[in-house]
């Protein structure tokens, strides 16, 4: 390809305003840039290019594609779909490269539902204010991915004994040379388990280009930062990943400290597992609303947690002080997805109201009456007070 096409495509897949994100799809020997994307979500960042679901669209049992939240770090690559090729090496009994379609011819396909969630969804909401992304409710959302195990590659090439993390190498372009790439590794103890995916497929599509397409990683329970995009390598070793985004980014203290105190280095963990949390999905927060017959209006939501699953979800409204259990509209919940609920609240008269959610789960885990505070703003759980206002009919 000439280089003046090269540059091209690279411009064109960078291109993103505010009123209309990304671009038609565009397609030139083999490169594909990302469709267009609705107008209406939340641009936190156009440079890279951060977009929150508003919460309104967060309510239903799956986020459109066009509706998901996007996270960067940095822009969005140039994918040739047909030449995209994986390259695992390091600490495997043997180097290997797969096409796209070898491997997903190959290996079977699996589908599982599973949150993708930041690690900052509610950063926006902490007090004291936070420095980052001022994400709120909708840095969130549900798919169904589908795509292969991974720990079915892994199985077929082999590892080494002395293997203990995988390194995942994406494809994003980074602001200059001296920018170091975004990398991250997980330990093999939890990419072998059978929940782990190389997905190709969101919600019955391919997988948008914006999402990571032609392939990311899929790491149920775990926050957004794991769940790597654009994967070119895959590299098998001893250690985890020397890389800043490793080593010093995604870190939350052990102990709640003041804003004054900045925690020490053995005070710090890294953020891994999703937390237990909830939202109201409707209504939305200042809306006004007629209260259906018998002054009764229904409340709906959903609510999710890391290992383990959501077992219960309650409410406290306006009209009545004591937490009440909301009805789980989730038949069978699974691990890693979240759980829809709903709650009829009655009793309504015109004027103001409010409703309270928490949600529980298998491990006793609920949510607090306020955050626990930290620097990056990470894992946002505290109990959500949703105001609205009944209006005369």
């Amino acid at each position: 390809m000439p280089a003046h096409r090269r540059q091209f495509i690279s411009q064109a897949l960078r291109l993103s305003g505010a009123t209309a994100i990304g671009a038609k799809c565009l397609r030139a020997e083999g490169f594909e840039a990302e469709p267009e994307k609705s107008e209406g979500l939340i641009v936190r960042s156009r440079r890279p290019l951060d977009l929150e679901t508003p919460l309104d669209r967060l309510d239903s049992e799956f986020t459109p594609n066009p509706w998901f939240f996007v996270r960067s770090h940095f822009g969005v690559p140039a994918v040739n779909v047909q030449g995209w090729s994986l390259t695992f090496d390091g600490l495997f009994e043997s180097g290997a490269s797969f096409k796209i379609p070898e491997l997903l011819s190959r290996f079977q396909r699996y589908e599982r539902p599973a949150v993708l969630m930041c690690a900052g969804n509610g950063r926006g909401l902490m007090k004291p204010i936070v420095p980052g992304l001022p994400w709120e409710h909708g840095a969130v959302g549900q798919a169904m991915w589908s795509g292969v195990r991974l720990k079915d590659v892994i199985k077929a090439i082999g590892l080494r004994p002395e293997a203990r993390h995988l390194i995942f190498d994406a494809a994003d372009p980074t602001a200059s040379t001296l920018t170091p790439s975004f990398t991250r590794s997980l330990p093999l103890e939890r990419l072998l388990q059978a929940d782990v995916l190389l997905a190709d497929r969101m919600n019955g599509e391919p997988l948008p280009i914006l999402h990571g397409g032609p392939l990311r990683l899929i790491v149920p329970t775990w926050t957004g930062n794991h769940w790597a995009k654009w994967i070119k390598r895959i590299t098998a070793s001893a250690e985890e990943s020397p890389s800043d985004f490793q080593r010093k980014s995604y870190k939350m203290p052990t102990l709640a400290l003041p804003p004054a105190i900045a925690p020490t280095p053995d005070q710090l963990k890294s953020v891994t597992t999703l937390n237990v949390k909830s939202q109201v999905t409707r209504p939305m927060a200042g809306q006004k609303l007629a209260a259906a017959a018998g002054g009764s209006l229904t409340i709906r939501g959903s609510a999710w947690t890391g290992a383990g699953l959501v077992t219960r979800v309650e409410l406290r409204t306006s009209t009545n002080p004591d937490w009440q259990p909301a009805k789980i509209l989730t038949k069978t919940p699974i691990e890693g997805a979240w759980i829809r609920w709903e709650f009829t609240m009655g009793d309504l008269r015109p004027g103001d109201h409010f409703v309270e959610v928490k949600a529980l789960d298998s491990h006793g885990q609920t949510q607090p009456a306020e955050a626990f505070w930290n620097r990056s703003g990470y894992l946002y759980n505290a109990i959500e007070r949703v105001p609205f206002q009944i209006t005369v009919v």
